[in-house]
């Protein structure tokens, strides 16, 4: 479910074209891998013909929702595990392999007839397509970003020694769209030509996350309070921004929470509970799948559990009372 909820936090468009590319790169994987084994060996090599193509088919259907289910698994849809073309490449090659294996799996248990030399060549071929696949999209991404498209635009709070080492570090990720705004702090005091630019202090941050676009705000002051963190949360509710805490402060529970890491600089991922429509509209999605699958699964139980609340005490079966819930709306529980 966490990991659910990243990829749709990113740009919805840009998860899109990935499941795009990574779809067509394994179907041109199995048509040109199917050709060379129909026709190329069929005629040089003189090996048996294929099945029809129609038979093939009827499996692709199956087969793309297995790459579905083992890229999202692998972390592929993530943005973190896209940071570095190489760590993406050994993830795909994973993820393609152990796609392969299940697809031989489900075959024999299947009882389905098919080519081996097909199924090794798609092997090959799918590990070569889907890295140029996401190679292409990289190469697309960094000619955005040089021309100053699909940036994520970072404010620092706090700009003593961690501070200055995460801008650092983020700026080397200026190829994925990193691009450090400034910072915000209380008490150090920028002098004149310095490569840090201060923005204001942490009274002013609603007014620079509104004046930049903020997208990300990394709270590195390791000096800042749990209520000041909250509260400066709190100030910034309806900006559509994402709080990153980097130091030790991991107790703080607080909206949706998960850990990330930033070549070897831990930070708490915090969003305001409020989410934007993609989260909302994803979350109460699966809440309504999930309780009416409860409500059927348990009802015999519940029927049970209510005639014998009712043989065991007076009254009714259910308890009916008012609850406040999101933005202060009332309404009626039924227990």
């Amino acid at each position: 479910m966490r990991s659910f909820i990243r990829i749709i936090d990113q740009k919805r468009l840009s998860v899109l074209l990935l499941i795009l590319v990574d779809v067509l790169g394994y179907l041109s994987s199995f048509l040109l891998a199917y050709y060379i084994r129909a026709e190329v060996f069929v005629t040089n090599f003189g090996q048996s013909p294929l099945q029809p193509f129609s038979v093939y088919m009827q499996a692709l259907p199956v087969v793309f929702l297995i790459l579905f289910v083992v890229f999202y698994s692998f972390g592929l849809y993530e943005r973190k595990n896209r940071l570095d073309g190489m760590v993406e490449s050994y993830h795909i090659i994973r993820a393609v392999t152990f796609c392969w294996l299940l697809v031989m799996a489900a075959s024999f248990l299947a009882k389905y007839d098919y080519s081996r030399v097909l199924v090794m060549m798609f092997w090959v071929i799918s590990l070569v397509v889907m890295n140029l696949g996401r190679l292409m999209i990289r190469h697309i991404k960094l000619t955005r970003i040089k021309k100053g498209k699909g940036l994520t635009r970072v404010l620092i709070v706090g700009a003593g020694k961690m501070g200055r080492k995460l801008k650092t570090e983020l700026e080397s990720y200026g190829h994925f769209g990193y691009k450090v705004m400034g910072f915000i702090d209380d008490h150090v005091k920028v002098k004149k030509g310095s490569p840090f630019t201060l923005l204001g202090k942490t009274s002013d941050t609603k007014r620079v996350i509104s004046t930049h676009k903020i997208d990300e705000v990394f709270i590195s002051d390791p000096a800042m309070s749990y209520e000041a963190i909250l509260g400066l949360m709190h100030q910034c509710e309806g900006l559509n921004v994402r709080f990153k805490v980097v130091s030790g402060l991991f107790e703080i529970v607080s909206g949706r929470v998960d850990m990330d890491e930033i070549e070897g600089i831990p930070s708490l991922n915090m969003k305001q509970t409020s989410g934007d429509f993609s989260y909302r509209f994803f979350k109460r999605i699966m809440d309504i799948v999930i309780a009416s699958i409860g409500c059927v699964v348990f009802l015999p139980l519940w029927v049970v559990i209510g005639v014998a609340i009712k043989i065991d005490s007076p009254g009714p079966i259910l308890f009916r009372q008012k609850r406040v819930g999101m933005y202060g709306k009332k309404f009626v529980l039924w227990k």
